[in-house]
């Protein structure tokens, strides 16, 4: 109840409340050219269910994607934003060859 009080007083704590939190985090990683993610979607392999995290958006050959995220396949060198637990955005970075760009 007191922090929705401060909350309430103070818009902005909850706003960085949910910038500093220590269970959700935004990352970027770029597609290395051995990843098992090139030529597959999200869907393709069940990333939020496999995985526990989001792909919020996708930037290749410095432009933004403007394509159904879940259904796009992926290229090397394509840079993803990833949203989720920072352990599950790194396994999922160790396992289909992504690295922070």
């Amino acid at each position: 109840y007191q922090r929705r009080v401060r909350d309430a007083e103070n818009p902005d704590n909850s706003r960085r409340a949910a910038i500093q939190s220590d269970d959700i985090a935004l990352m970027e990683l770029a597609i290395l050219p051995n990843s098992g993610f090139i030529g597959r979607s999200a869907t393709d392999i069940n990333l939020r269910t496999r995985y526990g995290v989001n792909l919020l958006a996708v930037s290749r050959q410095g432009q933004r994607s403007m394509a159904r995220l879940r259904t796009m396949s992926m290229k090397a060198g394509d840079v993803l934003l990833m949203q989720g637990p920072p352990a599950a955005i790194q396994d999922f970075a160790s396992r289909l060859g992504c690295v922070p760009p």
